[in-house]
């Protein structure tokens, strides 16, 4: 049976992200008859209803949670626009410029802090979680249009110059990379030691 249903969007522009400390579902829409915007909206897991809307600078692609601090959410714009926002109202925390769409989510690195994610203008970037203050910005080959993944101190990339790499977090260098055939749209994972 279908329990709710929210209907006041034209198009979702992201996927759904769910943070169950605060049971909340988070989603970029598009709404609006004659004058479209762009908004991120938080709705409540158990009923559907709207908790809070706010107006975003561009379509949200990409929207990111931390499982370690739920009270923050990332969103990534279709400007270039990265913000940090408060999960209880939408209220902003701080936000970063880069050159190009951001339609990846970020990853959270915990020892160090750290913000991650890439965007099509062909840079990684890795931020302070907390101020945003840029620790890092690694320059490809083409654009990022995945998800990077933290493993230990290691961040493994995908993009869109056909490449695997594997950048040290701390020094920003890259430890190895691995040629495929093709762009790659898919975010990378580890299983049994393999990415």
């Amino acid at each position: 049976k279908i329990v709710w249903v929210y209907d006041d969007a034209d198009w979702c522009t992201s996927s759904l992200v769910a943070a169950s400390d605060t049971k909340r579902l988070f989603v970029g829409i598009n709404a609006g008859w004659f004058n479209k915007r762009n908004y991120l909206v938080a709705l409540d897991m158990e009923n559907g209803n709207e908790a809070w809307r706010v107006l975003t600078p561009d379509s949200v692609r990409s929207i990111s949670v931390n499982p370690a601090d739920p009270k923050r959410i990332s969103i990534g714009c279709v400007d270039g626009t990265f913000s940090m926002l408060r999960s209880k109202d939408g209220s902003p925390i701080w936000s970063y410029k880069t050159g190009g769409p951001i339609v990846g989510n970020a990853a959270y690195e915990a020892k160090n802090g750290t913000i991650i994610f890439g965007s099509l203008d062909r840079f990684l970037y890795i931020l302070d979680e907390k101020t945003g203050a840029l620790a890092h910005k690694i320059e490809f080959e083409a654009g990022i249009a995945t998800t990077p993944f933290v493993l230990d101190r290691h961040i493994i990339i995908s993009g869109l110059d056909k490449r695997v790499y594997c950048i040290d977090h701390d020094t920003a260098k890259v430890v190895w990379e691995f040629e495929t055939k093709g762009r790659i749209f898919a975010d990378p994972v580890c299983i049994n030691g393999c990415i």
